[in-house]
């Protein structure tokens, strides 16, 4: 910096910036003063940039992130009796949702042409009305049968993508119906012990009653 620079504007800068310049010297004094409204004026000047968003899409979430998305974004909105976090892209903010994991929320947001990129709580209404419907009928949208999480029920013989409250409904009703007719795993589901092969003598021991029935 020193070889750009003469000598003589370089200890002025430096007198400047430390403030050392000597109260006798008006000239000093007169500069000094302009490059410090000058300083203020260009951080002024940043601080409404950054208010009104003119930073470039890279550095969009970057700078003044907690601010910025609250002032855009709903924190949470409900659907299918689920909060959905706002500030979350929409992708991974699907998948708080039972019933609902990583791939099929990939796919409902490329079936509803939703941004990868876009936060949830930037959805438009008619976005989350097509992702709803989406969720509520995936048949209807061409989605295939194997990608749903129920296949061939067992009272309709149907494929549907179950979530929320029906999911859980539905696990109920089938370890109620496995107990009833006798099945093995509907007796170890009614004895509260291990239904998968576990090893259970040292394992699996909270819950039970201690000593014999």
């Amino acid at each position: 910096m020193s070889a750009l620079i003469a000598g003589s504007d370089f200890q002025h800068i430096l007198r400047i910036l430390y403030r050392g310049a000597s109260e006798d010297d008006d000239d000093d004094d007169d500069d000094e003063r302009e490059m410090r409204n000058g300083y203020g004026e260009s951080l002024s000047r940043a601080k409404e940039h950054m208010l009104r968003g003119f930073y470039s899409r890279s550095r969009r979430f970057r700078i003044g992130t907690a601010e910025r998305r609250a002032w855009v974004m709903k924190q949470s909105w409900p659907v299918n009796n689920t909060n959905i976090d706002g500030r979350v892209k929409v992708m991974h903010s699907l998948t708080s949702i039972k019933g609902i994991g990583r791939r099929f929320a990939n796919l409902i947001c490329k079936k509803a042409e939703i941004s990868m990129d876009k936060r949830a709580g930037e959805l438009k209404p008619d976005e989350i009305e097509r992702l709803v419907a989406l969720i509520s009928n995936p048949l209807h949208f061409r989605v295939p049968k194997w990608f749903l999480n129920r296949q061939h029920d067992y009272k309709t013989g149907k494929y549907s993508q179950l979530v929320a409250n029906t999911l859980e409904q539905k696990l109920r009703e089938d370890i109620e119906r496995l107990k009833k007719v006798r099945n093995h795993r509907g007796i170890r589901h009614y004895w509260g012990i291990k239904v998968r092969g576990q090893h259970t003598k040292t394992t699996g021991r909270r819950g039970r009653t201690v000593g014999p029935r």
